[in-house]
């Protein structure tokens, strides 16, 4: 008899653990997908790609859709890019760039290989500082 309430507690636990998890995901907008919605209007927004790691235009139907619909780029790339690893891609290129590290709250540089990467990847320091440091915050992803 106790050995079953130990797992239907283990059981209850895990499925507590699992519904948070998921809400955690479903309520950060950058993880969200791309929704239209039913309506006809065309809207321009950006939303967060995933799979790109970078903010892209889309168009807005008006009505409906998810909180992964930024009305500037500028909005998307600070809740969303800013917040991603710095990825020097796969290729094999030295090309100095800046990412923001959502840890110290600063554009650090670092070597772009030339290909892949994620959004998180600046020309300069400037244009680092002027999208990302803004933010001020520390990493909650």
């Amino acid at each position: 008899m106790e050995t079953q309430h130990v797992c239907v507690l283990t059981i209850v636990l895990m499925i507590f653990c699992i519904k948070n998890q998921v809400m955690a995901r479903l309520q950060d907008p950058c993880l969200q997908p791309m929704v239209v919605g039913p309506c006809e209007a065309l809207i321009r927004r950006y939303y967060f790609d995933q799979n790109m790691g970078k903010c892209l235009p889309f168009f807005y139907g008006g009505c409906q859709g998810n909180a992964n619909n930024f009305e500037t780029l500028s909005r998307c790339q600070r809740q969303c890019e800013c917040t991603l690893s710095k990825d020097p891609g796969p290729c094999d290129a030295y090309i100095p760039r800046y990412f923001y590290n959502s840890t110290s709250g600063k554009c650090e540089q670092f070597i772009y290989g030339g290909c892949g990467g994620n959004g998180n990847n600046f020309m300069t320091l400037m244009d680092c500082q002027r999208t990302c440091e803004s933010l001020r915050y520390k990493d909650t992803r």
